[in-house]
């Protein structure tokens, strides 16, 4: 992280330390849903129960966004949200767009479509980060839980492209296997780990389960509490730090808190017709930082165990790291003393 990036960092952590509703950071985007359609029916997807209209963002929209990012300091953009990012027919122009901006990209996909002729336009791209969806060590349980994948295409797909990769010398690209600890995964996670270890994968990562701040009936019963992100719903439960940090973009340029609120129930406004500067600082987002320095939330943050925070401190940046960086010092003193 360059100095501006690391200046809009600070600014991000005093803002919601001192419960600023004016952001006095730059906007950032989390993520940009290139596109919410998908070829599966996946069982712990809430896009079966999404009832917003389907599509892929247009190529011109998109660049503006990115040109928008940039200018606020976003230096990792991920291109999905709802949707299968392998299906948007410009994806690898949208990745080499961000990346000849500054702006590294990353894509999720559940390789269905990771064809050999896709596997070379992806090692040819500028992508920093891919990350492989098999969420499953057999057939049974990930045909159960993948509906409409094929376990034995699917993993065929994966190998393919790990050893296309390794073979092109591609070392820009981080390629990771995962797989979501659910109910019905976690037994495989040992024969998971064993089995991807052996290949040519950066990283095999064991990925919690999001609950999608119980919008849809029936997901959260998928995994158990150990399993989850987890957090408390309580009087005491403290602002999201999200309002303050980044906002993600939707497929037609409507703006969202999070990532979470997968139907767009909170709009916070729309790149087609604002820039993403007065959204940042828009009435909507305004509204949304008041509500949880009030812990008053609604819409989706109502629910939401996914929401990311810390213990805040209005003596904000010395009663932050500076203590922390004495502790530490202290107890190296403490520990020689001993030793």
């Amino acid at each position: 992280m360059g100095i501006a990036g690391q200046t809009n960092n600070f600014l991000k952590h005093y803002q919601y330390n001192h419960g600023l509703v004016k952001a006095i950071s730059k906007p950032t985007i989390f993520a940009v849903e290139s596109t919410n359609l998908c070829n599966l029916n996946c069982k712990m997807c809430t896009r079966r129960e999404m009832k917003r209209p389907v599509g892929m963002m247009d190529f011109g929209l998109f660049r503006k966004i990115v040109d928008e990012a940039k200018k606020g300091g976003t230096e990792f953009l991920i291109l999905h949200e709802m949707g299968e990012p392998l299906l948007h027919p410009k994806i690898t122009e949208m990745i080499d767009y961000c990346e000849d901006n500054g702006i590294r990209a990353g894509i999720s996909t559940n390789a269905t479509l990771l064809t050999e002729k896709i596997g070379k336009k992806l090692l040819k791209s500028k992508l920093s980060e891919i990350t492989l969806c098999m969420d499953g060590a057999t057939k049974k349980t990930y045909e159960k839980i993948r509906q409409g994948a094929n376990y034995e295409t699917v993993k065929k797909n994966i190998l393919r492209f790990l050893e296309m990769k390794k073979k092109s010398g591609n070392t820009r690209m981080k390629a990771i296997v995962q797989l979501i600890e659910m109910d019905e995964t976690v037994d495989e996670k040992e024969k998971f780990l064993e089995e991807w270890k052996k290949t040519s994968a950066d990283k095999i990562f064991f990925k919690k389960f999001s609950t999608w701040a119980d919008q849809v009936e029936g997901i959260k019963e998928l995994a158990g509490q150990k399993h989850r992100y987890m957090n408390k719903l309580d009087a005491k439960r403290p602002p999201c730090f999200i309002p303050w940090q980044s906002v993600v973009v939707l497929w037609d340029g409507k703006v969202v808190p999070c990532c979470i609120d997968f139907d767009g129930k909170i709009e916070l406004g729309d790149l087609t017709k604002q820039t993403l500067a007065e959204i940042w600082n828009g009435e909507p987002m305004k509204k949304l930082r008041k509500s949880h320095i009030d812990r008053k939330f609604y819409g989706t943050c109502s629910n939401c165990i996914e929401y990311y925070s810390y213990a805040t401190s209005k003596w904000y940046p010395v009663a932050g790291p500076f203590i922390a960086q004495l502790g530490k010092k202290l107890f190296k003193a403490k520990k020689g003393k001993e030793e």
